[in-house]
């Protein structure tokens, strides 16, 4: 059998680059979770811009990623994305912000 990696993972691993990299031009902190994760894809440490001190603030963040580049309704204020129900349980269950 051939190994395959997929269109699909490549554009996920894109997404996910994109997000690193807006976060640390935000000057935030971005740790990938790694392979085995069920939802959550990275968390987000909050720091103090003028300080660099880390302020202990945590967000998941679960990175999407579209081969066409829009979302509904997307506007550079913002988009829509709609969430599956059981995604939508598991994060409120979470124990950080996301």
């Amino acid at each position: 059998m051939t190994k395959r990696i997929t269109d699909s993972q490549i554009l996920g691993e894109l997404g996910e680059t994109a997000v690193k990299k807006l976060v640390l031009e935000m000057r935030f902190i971005y740790e990938h979770r790694g392979r085995l994760e069920a939802g959550t894809d990275g968390i987000i440490e909050l720091r103090e811009p003028k300080t660099c001190t880390p302020l202990g603030k945590l967000l998941a963040v679960q990175v999407k990623a579209t081969e066409s580049g829009d979302y509904i309704r997307e506007s550079d204020a913002g988009f829509e994305y709609l969430l599956k129900p059981d995604d939508l349980k598991y994060w409120r269950g979470y124990n950080i912000p996301q």
